[in-house]
Order: structure tokens, then C-alpha cells, then sequence
């Protein structure tokens, strides 16, 4: 029984120090410049909620409960990170390949000739 007591309470030090520690290595990225102070905002707050979240639902309704609605939380959180990245390719290749065909037509190329 004593072993059942340790290992549930590394598991659970374990997720909350992992939320520390996330934020902590994305301030290392900011500092390098990898990512903007805006991206760093947005992935401490998902990483925050995802975690108050957990704890919410878990003290109401239980821990496996706290521990799904903490990963939905920061699974939406990530899934809107690369839906904006995402979003900025595509503007940004659509942009590229606009600018392309005015050069070109610019330049005397005449389509379906």
C-alpha cells in the first residue's frame, strides 16, 4: 500500500511540475528570439488552463475526469497554435504565387497562348 501512495504521488508531482518547467523552457525560446513575447503569452495561458482546468473538474468530478479536461484544454490550446501557423503559410505562399503571375503578366506572358 505504501508503494501505491509514492508512486501516485511522483505521478501527480510529476504533471504539476511539468507545467513549470514548459513555461520556464518557453521563456528560454523567447529569450532566444525563436518565438514572440505574443506566442510565449499564448502558450503559458494554455498551459495554465489546461492545468486550473484539470483541477477544477478533477476536485468536482474526480481525477480521471481532471486529467481529460486538463489534456482537452491544452489539446485545443496547441490545435489553435497550428491552425494560426497554418493560416500564416498559406496567406503567405497565396501572396507569394499572386505576386508571381502579376510579375509575369507584367512582363508580357499571356496565359492559354
Amino acid at each position: 500500500m505504501g508503494l501505491g501512495i509514492v508512486s501516485r504521488y511522483l505521478e501527480n508531482a510529476g504533471t504539476y511540475l511539468g507545467a513549470p518547467l514548459s513555461i520556464y523552457l518557453d521563456y528560454g525560446v523567447l529569450r532566444s528570439g525563436r518565438i514572440s513575447s505574443t506566442r510565449f503569452t499564448y502558450r503559458s495561458i494554455g498551459t495554465g488552463s489546461s492545468m486550473i482546468g484539470g483541477i477544477m473538474l478533477g476536485s468536482s468530478f474526480g481525477g480521471p475526469w481532471g486529467a481529460i479536461g486538463g489534456t482537452l484544454i491544452g489539446g485545443t490550446f496547441y490545435a489553435g497554435e497550428l491552425a494560426y501557423d497554418s493560416g500564416v503559410w498559406l496567406g503567405n505562399e497565396t501572396n507569394r504565387q499572386i505576386f508571381n503571375v502579376k510579375k509575369a503578366l507584367k512582363h508580357g506572358w499571356n496565359p492559354g497562348r
